[in-house]
């Protein structure tokens, strides 16, 4: 079996995803203050509720920024290592997850 190199890279938002997290989540706890608010970044945003559907607008550009920066980056180290490109497999953590089940209160 002939050895295939990987480049694995991280490379994200430049902590913009961050900033827009944190700024919702706080908007979010004052919206519905009776929610548990032990959970460090918690969203509480109710889907199809205007503060959610600014959040993902907000978030979309982040992500897109992030990604086209690890295409630069795989870009420019292939190039410069004299590599061709076998495929890209993306991994995305600032991902604002669907909640199934409300919470109490």
């Amino acid at each position: 079996m002939v050895p295939c190199p990987a480049l694995l890279s991280l490379g994200g938002s430049r902590a913009v995803g961050f900033k827009i997290a944190t700024a919702c989540s706080k908007h979010a706890q004052a919206l519905h203050p009776r929610i548990d608010a032990r959970p460090r970044y918690p969203a509480r945003l109710w889907l199809g509720s205007e503060p959610e559907q600014e959040y993902r607008r907000a978030m979309e550009p982040a992500g897109r920024f992030a990604s086209a920066s690890r295409a630069a980056i795989h870009r420019r180290v292939t190039e410069a290592a004299g590599l061709k490109e076998a495929g890209v497999a993306e991994s995305h953590h600032n991902l604002a997850r669907r909640e199934t089940k409300l919470p109490e209160g």
